[in-house]
């Protein structure tokens, strides 16, 4: 999980998206993200999930301010790579 996280952090930060924690308390399985500003989670939400993908919205009073990708069970590391390519065209549409 450490390495697949790395991967894909490395990608958030490409794309020029924030962590919600800093970084030394960061989990391997999940990133808390922020949402770019003037983005909501729903638009977020429904660009990933037309493309298969599912996330989750911040919790309570993060809800609208960040999102959650998991990185936990066994995916292919080209379905990975393919999250930050559809990911990285929300951020740049």
């Amino acid at each position: 999980y450490r390495e697949t996280a790395a991967f894909l952090r490395a990608g958030y930060e490409r794309m020029g998206l924030q962590y919600w924690l800093p970084h030394r308390r960061l989990s391997n399985t999940l990133t808390t993200l922020r949402l770019p500003k003037g983005r909501t989670y729903p638009q977020v939400h429904d660009a990933l999930k037309k493309e298969g993908f599912v996330i989750y919205a911040g919790q309570g009073s993060l809800e609208r301010e960040a999102f959650r990708i998991s990185n936990m069970g066994w995916i292919p590391r080209p379905e990975y790579e393919r999250l930050l390519r559809v990911l990285e065209a929300w951020v740049k549409s």
